[in-house]
């Protein structure tokens, strides 16, 4: 069960299937997983260091502002570093 803490008021729970492995919002470099890399990769495309493609521009913005800054970044560490319990 993944757990994506949105805003401090709610929280996100939903399974990652096989088949959704590939579409993971927050994993920015496609390898499967939420991690460090992936902050790296969104503050790159922060930053202008590197030009982002459609999809991680749809997987770097996880507090679905239509955009990608700082915000996005506080959450994808969230997401990294503070287990939630979704009660599976």
């Amino acid at each position: 069960m993944l757990r994506i803490p949105l805003l401090s008021a709610f929280i996100i729970c939903f399974s990652i299937t096989q088949a959704q492995t590939n579409d993971l919002i927050g994993d920015l470099n496609q390898d499967g997983f939420i991690d460090v890399l992936d902050i790296v990769v969104l503050v790159n495309i922060i930053t202008g260091q590197i030009d982002a493609s459609e999809y991680q521009l749809w997987a770097g913005d996880l507090n679905s502002d239509a955009g990608s800054d700082i915000l996005d970044v506080v959450q994808l560490v969230n997401v990294i570093i503070v287990p939630l319990d979704c009660g599976d």
